[in-house]
């Protein structure tokens, strides 16, 4: 894939030449009038996928915070952060905000009710169990709610179910 990373982040050093004002420029203002219409401007056509992961590779594998690779980096001429100064990134979609505790989290409740529900149907009465808050049926049902509305289950008379 870093092949991939590296040809996609040619095409957009190519795409961005095209505007008078690079998109870091509107980078942490999403407001920004026109920021949807230029970053979407830079996605190949039918290519929204591959491009996403390129960008993911780009980002892991050259563009990293504490060691940057500028010097192979193939959009350096147009970078506004070029390694050095506070990482403009940090604010934009929560990054370098720190993810909350996995264990007891909701997050591991409903992780815990999808694997039971791969293996069989889960009854409501059972949900506290199954989740792992066996003294807390409020939470569970209000957790299970969201797997539901998020489409990962289905409920029908009391039981829980894959769709």
């Amino acid at each position: 894939m870093l092949w991939q990373a590296i040809r996609a982040a040619s095409l957009a050093h190519e795409r961005l030449r095209a505007f008078t004002a690079p998109v870091y420029v509107a980078v942490g203002t999403r407001s920004h009038p026109g920021f949807r219409a230029t970053a979407d401007a830079l996605v190949p056509p039918r290519r929204g996928w591959w491009w996403n992961q390129a960008m993911l590779d780009f980002g892991a594998l050259v563009c990293l915070k504490r060691a940057p690779r500028c010097e192979s980096c193939v959009v350096r001429s147009s970078c506004a952060w070029r390694g050095s100064g506070a990482d403009p990134a940090i604010g934009s979609a929560s990054v370098g905000v720190g993810q909350s505790r996995f264990a007891g989290s909701d997050r591991q409740g409903r992780g815990r009710l999808v694997d039971a529900l791969r293996r069989a149907t889960v009854a409501e009465a059972d949900l506290a169990m199954v989740m792992g808050w066996p003294n807390d049926d409020e939470r569970a049902r209000r957790v299970a709610a969201t797997v539901v509305a998020d489409g990962l289950a289905e409920r029908a008379h009391g039981v829980y179910f894959l769709p």
